[in-house]
This record gives C-alpha cells, sequence and structure tokens, in this order.
C-alpha cells in the first residue's frame, strides 16, 4: 500500500488529497514557473517575467499569492526608489526537487518544442524536452 492508496473524503463525497491542496497553492503554469527562475537565481521581478513569459499583472499576482502561501519571500534591496527581490523560503525549496521530477517526466512524454535560448540561438527538438540545459547543477535539472 501507498501513500495514495489511503482514501479519506469529505461529507459531500468528495476525495480529500494533499495532491489537491498542493495544487490549490501552487498548481497553475505561472506559480510553477516562477519557483523555477527564483530557483535558478533570477530574484527580480522584470527578470523573472523576461525569463517566463508572464504577463505582469499574471506575475504580480502569482508573486503575492506564493508569499502568501509561503514559498517565496519578498526582500527589500534598495531604499530609494524602493525595490524588492524574491528568494524561496523553505517550502520552495522543497518544492524544487517535485520540479525536477516533472521535467524528467515531460522529457519522456511530453511533445519535444523549439525554443529560442536566451542568447536568441534556437535550441530544442530532439526527444522529449525543449532544452537540454548545462551539464551538472540545477540548470540540467530544470533549464
Amino acid at each position: 500500500m501507498t501513500d495514495l492508496d489511503l482514501d479519506t473524503f469529505a461529507a459531500d463525497g468528495t476525495r480529500i488529497c494533499s495532491i489537491a491542496d498542493a495544487l490549490e497553492l501552487i498548481g497553475d503554469r505561472w506559480s510553477l514557473l516562477v519557483v523555477r527562475e527564483i530557483g535558478f537565481e533570477v530574484h527580480r521581478f522584470d527578470q523573472i517575467r523576461t525569463r517566463t513569459g508572464a504577463p505582469r499583472q499574471m506575475l504580480a499576482a502569482r508573486l503575492r499569492k506564493l508569499e502568501e502561501v509561503g514559498v517565496v519571500e519578498r526582500r527589500k534591496y534598495q531604499d530609494r526608489p524602493e525595490r524588492y527581490e524574491y528568494v524561496l523560503t523553505e517550502a520552495g525549496r522543497a518544492l524544487f526537487p517535485v520540479l525536477v521530477d516533472l521535467r524528467k517526466w515531460g522529457e519522456r512524454f511530453a511533445p519535444s518544442r523549439p525554443v529560442r535560448r536566451p542568447d536568441g540561438d534556437l535550441a530544442g527538438g530532439g526527444t522529449g524536452g525543449a532544452t537540454g540545459g548545462v551539464t551538472g547543477g540545477v540548470t540540467d535539472a530544470l533549464g
């Protein structure tokens, strides 16, 4: 029996599940991409926006939510004008291995598509994921 075999149901018949609870907090594309970028040491709003492609208002909303649920923390890095950067909390750092596994799954089962690297070169194709990343480290695991 695995942890997933435990059946617990609410009074209305819906399954009570920590997967559903986790998805409620971080289960959308932009939230996971934000965590990916902050994990790659991309801490400032405009940099995160550029790397994820998220619309400005969407990114601001996701960062607020991730801060509220304790996945990211906002830190002031400049007083005038007041500017902030974002870092992963313990919960955000614990999410990283899940993203590594998600990338591995995507490389195996998601269709590949060519993408542009930050340097503008076309990358991708091949089997599975869109990019190969740098050998070793987090970039190879998630890039």
